[in-house]
């Protein structure tokens, strides 16, 4: 028997003043970045999102594209990308 192959994605932990606010920044986060780069992002615990490839592994590009969005974004400030990894266990 084989072991299972890894998943690889990073955890991102959103940090908002409000619901609106992380309704606001979930939402231009998906559009701008996550479905151009056909990223998928499930919620693992209350602002902590597990992001990952529709059919494919993230890479550590499609990480940096996260962090580079959210030190752009006015709503993004204080939010923390992880190291890439496996999340298989996880997603």
């Amino acid at each position: 028997m084989s072991a299972a192959c890894p998943l690889f994605g990073f955890v991102v932990q959103l940090r908002t003043d409000d619901d609106r606010e992380l309704a606001q920044l979930l939402s231009a986060l998906r559009a701008e970045v996550l479905e151009r780069g056909l990223l998928l992002m499930d919620a693992e615990t209350a602002n902590v999102y597990i992001v990952t490839g529709d059919g494919f592994q993230a890479t550590d590009a499609d990480r940096q594209a996260v962090i580079t969005w959210l030190a752009a974004h006015p709503l993004g400030r204080g939010c923390n990308v992880g190291v890439l990894d496996d999340v298989g266990h996880a997603a």
